[in-house]
């Protein structure tokens, strides 16, 4: 799908300018939503009500020339040259960004696995997992969810950056299922019986030597 600048001018994401070039939007494996789908060299920019935006990148991999995003990005990534293409997730200072995600790159894959798409469906809280000079880390952390809520955690980065096979332990007193969360059952909806504060133990088993983290969900 492809829409003139013009046709996004209220949007919070934009490519600048006005004129007849097109930005393309891709479905995302994530989400099921349509998302912002640049190349390198497109210029991306982040408003609200007319004023620029900031936002920050998770993990600090950014798909970004620019090194502090206030309103402007110049996109970096196009495989196979600049920032390899992949999935970046970001946040605002305010959390007022919704389905906060730029795929960069035209190599994305569908959504793989039930749970993932059932919860994109019902605005999930997005917490990015990534394998960074050999370490696996994750962002958000801590969460802070309520009972009933759905989290959904999304390996993010480039292509060489995204953990392919990894689990999440430690959770069976925090999350209504009881199946093992890895990278084909990737959701977690709180229990109204989970404790106050559970850590759990992120492993990531592909790509290899990545070590383990360990994040937090705090639910009220």
């Amino acid at each position: 799908m492809k829409l003139t600048q013009c046709a996004l001018a209220g949007a919070l994401l934009m490519l600048s300018g006005c004129g007849s070039d097109t930005i393309n939007l891709v479905i995302s494996p994530r989400t099921g939503k349509f998302v912002p789908n640049p190349k390198k060299g497109d210029v991306v920019r982040f408003s609200a009500r007319g004023a620029d935006k900031s936002v920050t990148f998770s993990f600090g991999v950014s798909p970004c020339v620019e090194t502090n995003i206030t309103g402007t990005c110049t996109v970096n990534a196009d495989a196979p040259s600049g920032t390899p293409a992949g999935y970046y997730l970001y946040k605002c200072p305010d959390n007022s960004c919704v389905d906060p995600e730029i795929i960069v790159g035209s190599d994305i894959e569908p959504i793989h696995n039930e749970a993932m798409l059932h919860a994109a469906r019902g605005a999930p809280t997005p917490v990015g997992i990534i394998c960074l000079n050999g370490n696996a880390m994750i962002d958000p952390t801590p969460i802070r969810v309520s009972a009933g809520e759905n989290i959904v955690w999304y390996p993010d980065g480039s292509a060489a950056q995204q953990p392919k096979k990894w689990s999440i332990s430690s959770l069976a007193d925090t999350c209504t299922d009881s199946t093992q969360i890895n990278q084909d059952h990737s959701s977690c909806t709180i229990r109204a019986d989970a404790p106050p504060t559970s850590s759990y133990t992120l492993t990531v088993t592909e790509p290899a030597m990545c070590k383990p983290a360990t994040g937090e969900i705090d639910k009220p």
